[in-house]
């Protein structure tokens, strides 16, 4: 019998188990184009993607609901053009301004992986900067 109960609360988690995120995006060059925003797990794995977020007065908000206790990473770029991929230069470089959690800045390459996981364990209010490297 408790067995069986372990079982049934294992698949149906109370609301105690579920957060709310809430993110802003500042410091963005302008209010053109929107957000693309990739949630992943901590072993890379995409959780959600979205496309389209607005942008007004040069930040952007945005709310994830129902979001279970864990490690996560956060990533974002401004699609300018409307393409709904990271334009980059010859060499790679970023042509549009990108973000992740931990606002980890990049060194010679992509920020490492394990520099932008994240912990939530309850309702969380994330502030991500918007970084573009320019030539």
């Amino acid at each position: 019998m408790i067995f069986t109960i372990l079982i049934f609360l294992n698949f149906f988690p109370s609301q105690d188990d579920y957060n709310t995120l809430n993110i802003e995006i500042t410091e963005l060059n302008n209010s053109d184009g929107s957000i693309v925003l990739e949630l992943l797990d901590e072993n890379e794995n995409q959780i959600l993607a979205f496309n389209n977020i607005p942008i007004v007065d040069n930040k952007s908000i945005f709310k994830i609901d129902s979001l279970r206790s864990g490690k996560y990473v956060l990533r974002f770029f401004n699609d300018n053009n409307g393409n709904g991929k990271l334009d980059t230069n010859l060499f790679g470089i970023p042509k549009e301004e990108f973000g992740n959690s931990n606002n980890v800045k990049p060194k010679f390459g992509p920020p490492n992986f394990k520099d932008m996981i994240f912990r939530i364990e309850g309702d969380l209010n994330l502030k991500m900067i918007s970084q573009k490297i320019n030539f």
